[in-house]
C-alpha cells in the first residue's frame, strides 16, 4: 500500500514539473502540489526513483534542453530561461557537467552540423548581429509586449506617455544576452509642468534591483547621470535632450562593457570589473519622471556570444552573490592554470577584491598590489587602486580614507571611482546614523570637485540636509541659499532647494521666513505638483503656529485641488491623521489612516515611504491612547522591515523596548533592549545601543548627546519621559519633557503632547 502511495506521489509530483519547468521551483511548493509534506514527498522519491527530489528535477530541466536544442532554433540563452535557469552561467556549468560538453557543442553533435560562430559570420570585422524585436508603436498587440505603468497612448508610430511622476514601459520578454537598444526619443513641453527627466534601467526579473539606471535630462536640466543603488557614478552635460527635437538613443551592451550614445556621440561609456549575471540584468525599463514624452522606431538587436563565456564569470556570480571565499577559490585555481598577463592582473585585483570583502585587510593590499599596468592596459591598475581605497574604508581609518581619495584626485578616471567610493562610504555613514562622518565625506567629496566639472547643486543639498539633521541651522540655510543664488539652476532644483528652505525655517522656529520663502515658491512655479508641496509646507506651517484647525483644513483642500496627484493627497491626508491625534482625535485618525489603505489596494500600491509612514500614523494614534502595547508590536515590526536603513530599524528596537514596558511587561522590555544591544553595537550602529544598554540597566539615558533630527530627538525625550515617569522619577520625566518640547520648533505630537503634559502638572 505504501509503495503504490509514493508512485502515485512521485507521478503526480513529476507531472508537477514537466508543466512548471521554466519556473523556478522549491521541494515545498512541490510537496504542496501533491499535498504531501517535504519530507514524505523526499521519502517518496528515494524510495521510487532511487534519486532526490532535486536531482530528479535537474534531470527533467536537462532532458528538456536537449530536446529543445535539438529540435529548435532557439539560442542557447533562451533555452536556459526555458527550461528554469535564471541565466546562461548556471545552465551552462550544469549542462557541462551533465554531458561533459557545452551546449552548442551538444547542438552540433546531435545535428551533425557545424554552425559558424558570432566571429566567422561577421562581414568585414564587424559584431554580428540579428533583429531580436521592433516596436512599431501601433496595432492592438502593445500591451501584450509591454507593461505599461501610467498614461500611455499610440499615435500612429508613436507612443505618447504622460504623467506627474512615474511612468514606465517594462518589457515583458527578457533581452538578449548582449544587444544593442535603439530608439528615437523627444520631450514635449507641458504647460504648468517642471520637466525631469527620460529613464532607461536594466534590472532583475521581478524589477526589485537595478543594476544600472540611465537618467537623460530634459531641456532645462543641463546634466545627465549614470545612477546605480541611488549613488550617481557619472555625470554628463550631453546627455540631455533638446526640447521638441527628436534625438536618436542607443543603449549597447557587451559582455563587462555598456556604453549609452546620444544621436552618435558615446555618453556614458563604462566596463564593470565584476558584471552582473544575465538574470541581474535581463529586464528593460523605459519611462520618465515627472515628463512628457514621445518614442518611436524601437528595435533591439540580438549581438549574440562567444560559446566559449570566459570562465572567469563562474567566479564573477558567486562575487555578485556574496561568496567572497568561493569567488577567490576560482579565481586562485585559474590563475594557477596559466594565463596572459592581462587575465593575471584581472584575477589577481579580484583575488585581491574578494579578500577586501571578507575583511582580510593584509591578504587584500598584498594581492592588491600586485596589480601593474600591462602595456596598453592600464585597467585593472586603476581597479586595484580603488579597492586599495576602498580596503581604507573598510578598516574604519576614516583619516587615512580621506587621504587616499585625495591622492587620486589628480587622475580623472581615479577620481570618478574614488567619488563613487566616498558618495557609498557617505551614503553608509548616514544610513547607520554617524551623520557627523557622512558630512566630513560629503565635504570630501566637495573638495574632490564633480567630474564634469559642473557646479554639483545636488551635493550641496545633501551637504544642507546633514547640517539640519545635526541641528546646525545657519549651516544649512547658508548651503541652501547658495543652491537658491546659483546661475543657470534648473527649474526642478530651484524649487527643491526653496522647498527644502521653507521647511528648514518651520523646523528651527522661523515661521515669517518660512511663510516668506513657501510665497516665493509658489510665484516661481506653476506645476501642479511643487504648488500641492506648497500647501503642505503652509499646513505644517500652521501647526508649528499651533493653529491645527487651520491645517487641517488645508490637507483637505490639498485632497481636493490636487486629486491627480494620488501620492500628494495620500501624504497630506497621513499628516492630518498625524493633527488629528495632536488633538486626540484617534479615532477620526484611523478612519483617515484606513481611507489611505483602501486607497493604496486600490492604484495597485503606494510608494515605499507611504505605506511606512501609515503604519507610522497608526503607532501614533495607539501611542497616543495608550494602547502601548499594539503600538510596541507596532514598531516591532519595523525593527525587522530590512528595507529600512541601520538607523532606523534600531530606533524602532529602542521605542519598541519603552512602550513594553509602559505596557506592563519590564521583563520582556529588558530583553528586548538586549537583543538591540547585541544587534546593534556602537561600531556598527550610532547611539541606539548605548541607549538600549542605559534604559535596560536603569541609568541616566544620555539623550543629550543623541545624534539626530530635532523630531527624532523629540520624540524620544517624550517617549523616554513616559518611562521615567511610570517608573516614579517625575523629576527626570519632567526635564525631559520641557526637552520634548524645547527640541522641535515646528511642534509636531510630541512636544504638543509634551507640552499639555507639563501643563496638567
Amino acid at each position: 500500500m505504501r509503495k503504490r502511495t509514493y508512485q502515485s506521489i512521485v507521478r503526480s509530483a513529476t507531472a508537477y514539473m514537466q508543466e512548471n519547468l521554466s519556473r523556478s521551483l522549491t521541494v515545498p511548493e512541490l510537496a504542496r502540489a501533491v499535498s504531501y509534506s517535504a519530507d514524505h514527498l523526499r521519502r517518496a522519491f528515494r524510495e521510487v526513483v532511487g534519486e532526490g527530489v532535486v536531482a530528479r528535477l535537474r534531470h527533467l530541466r536537462m532532458e528538456r534542453a536537449k530536446q529543445l536544442l535539438h529540435e529548435t532554433d532557439l539560442s542557447v540563452t533562451d533555452v536556459a530561461f526555458e527550461v528554469g535557469f535564471g541565466s546562461y552561467p548556471r545552465f551552462a556549468e550544469a549542462f557541462r557537467v551533465g554531458t561533459g560538453m557545452s551546449a552548442k557543442a551538444w547542438r552540433r553533435m546531435v545535428r551533425g552540423a557545424t554552425e559558424p560562430t558570432a566571429a566567422a559570420s561577421t562581414a568585414g570585422g564587424g559584431r554580428a548581429r540579428r533583429e531580436w524585436f521592433r516596436e512599431g508603436f501601433s496595432g492592438e498587440g502593445f500591451r501584450d509586449v509591454w507593461d505599461v505603468h501610467g498614461e500611455w497612448r499610440l499615435e500612429d508610430g508613436r507612443v505618447f506617455g504622460r504623467g506627474v511622476g512615474r511612468i514606465a514601459l517594462q518589457l515583458q520578454r527578457p533581452l538578449p544576452e548582449n544587444f544593442r537598444l535603439a530608439f528615437d526619443a523627444r520631450f514635449v513641453r507641458v504647460p504648468r509642468q517642471e520637466s525631469h527627466h527620460l529613464l532607461i534601467d536594466l534590472s532583475d526579473e521581478q524589477r526589485r534591483r537595478v543594476y544600472r539606471e540611465w537618467v537623460i535630462g530634459a531641456c532645462g536640466n543641463f546634466v545627465g547621470e549614470l545612477r546605480r543603488g541611488g549613488l550617481v557614478y557619472h555625470r554628463d552635460p550631453r546627455a540631455v535632450l533638446t526640447n521638441s527635437e527628436w534625438s536618436r538613443v542607443v543603449l549597447e551592451f557587451q559582455d563587462d562593457t555598456v556604453c549609452l550614445s546620444l544621436n552618435g556621440e558615446d555618453v556614458f561609456a563604462f566596463r564593470d570589473p565584476f558584471p552582473p549575471s544575465y538574470a541581474e540584468r535581463s529586464h528593460l525599463t523605459l519611462g520618465a519622471w515627472r515628463s512628457a514624452v514621445r518614442l518611436r522606431d524601437l528595435a533591439i538587436y540580438d549581438l549574440g556570444f562567444d560559446s566559449t563565456v570566459r570562465s572567469v564569470r563562474l567566479g564573477d556570480g558567486s562575487f555578485n552573490s556574496g561568496l567572497f571565499g568561493k569567488a577567490r577559490d576560482f579565481y586562485v585555481r585559474l590563475l594557477q592554470g596559466g594565463v596572459s598577463p592581462e587575465n593575471m592582473m584581472e584575477l589577481r585585483h579580484k583575488i585581491g577584491m574578494c579578500y577586501v570583502r571578507e575583511g582580510h585587510w593584509a591578504q587584500a593590499r598584498a594581492w592588491l598590489e600586485k596589480v601593474v599596468p600591462v602595456p596598453g592596459n592600464d585597467f585593472w591598475a586603476q581597479q586595484a587602486k580603488l579597492g586599495m581605497l576602498e580596503t581604507d574604508w573598510r578598516q574604519g581609518d576614516l583619516a587615512a580614507f580621506e587621504q587616499h581619495a585625495r591622492g587620486l584626485s589628480g587622475h580623472r578616471l581615479l577620481r570618478e571611482g574614488g567619488r563613487v567610493i566616498v558618495a557609498w562610504a557617505c551614503s553608509d555613514l548616514g544610513a547607520r546614523g554617524f551623520h557627523r562622518d557622512a558630512l566630513r565625506l560629503c565635504e570630501l567629496l566637495e573638495e574632490l570637485g564633480s567630474p564634469d566639472e559642473l557646479p554639483d547643486l545636488s551635493l550641496q543639498l545633501q551637504i544642507a540636509a546633514k547640517h539640519e539633521v545635526l541641528r546646525e541651522w545657519a549651516a544649512a540655510e547658508r548651503r541652501l541659499q547658495r543652491v537658491v543664488k546659483a546661475p543657470r539652476i534648473p527649474e526642478h532644483t530651484l524649487s527643491l532647494a526653496l522647498h527644502n528652505l521653507a521647511e528648514l525655517y518651520t523646523h528651527w522656529g522661523r515661521a515669517a521666513l518660512a511663510r516668506k520663502t513657501i510665497g516665493r515658491l509658489r510665484t516661481q512655479t506653476a506645476d501642479p505638483i511643487v504648488l500641492g508641496q506648497c500647501d503642505l509646507l503652509e499646513a505644517a506651517n500652521l501647526r508649528a503656529r499651533s493653529r491645527l484647525r487651520q491645517a487641517i483644513a488645508v490637507y483637505d483642500r490639498i485632497g481636493r485641488k490636487w486629486a491627480e496627484a494620488v501620492h500628494l493627497c495620500a501624504y497630506a491626508a497621513l499628516q492630518k491623521a498625524l493633527v488629528l491625534c495632536q488633538l486626540g482625535q484617534t479615532e477620526q485618525a484611523r478612519d483617515v489612516i484606513r481611507d489611505v489603505h483602501q486607497e493604496d489596494a486600490r492604484i495597485a500600491g503606494m510608494p515605499p515611504d507611504i505605506e511606512r509612514m501609515r503604519r507610522y500614523c497608526e503607532y501614533v494614534a495607539w501611542c497616543v491612547d495608550g494602547e502601548y502595547e499594539r503600538a510596541a508590536a507596532l514598531l516591532t515590526d519595523a525593527a525587522r522591515d530590512d528595507r529600512q536603513v541601520l538607523a532606523v530599524r534600531a530606533e524602532a528596537a529602542v521605542k519598541a523596548g519603552i512602550l513594553t514596558e509602559l505596557a506592563g511587561k519590564p521583563k520582556a522590555a529588558r530583553t528586548i533592549w538586549g537583543r538591540t544591544v547585541r544587534a546593534y553595537p556602537p561600531p556598527r550602529c550610532g547611539y541606539y545601543g548605548t541607549l538600549a544598554e542605559r534604559l535596560r540597566a536603569g541609568v541616566a539615558p544620555g539623550l543629550a548627546e543623541m545624534p539626530y533630527e530635532a523630531f527624532r530627538r523629540s520624540e524620544m525625550f517624550f517617549l523616554v519621559a513616559l518611562l521615567y515617569e511610570s517608573r516614579g522619577d517625575s523629576r527626570l520625566s519632567r526635564t525631559l519633557f520641557r526637552l520634548c518640547v524645547k527640541e522641535d520648533r515646528s511642534l509636531r505630537w510630541p512636544a504638543r503632547l509634551g507640552t499639555e503634559r507639563l501643563e496638567a502638572n
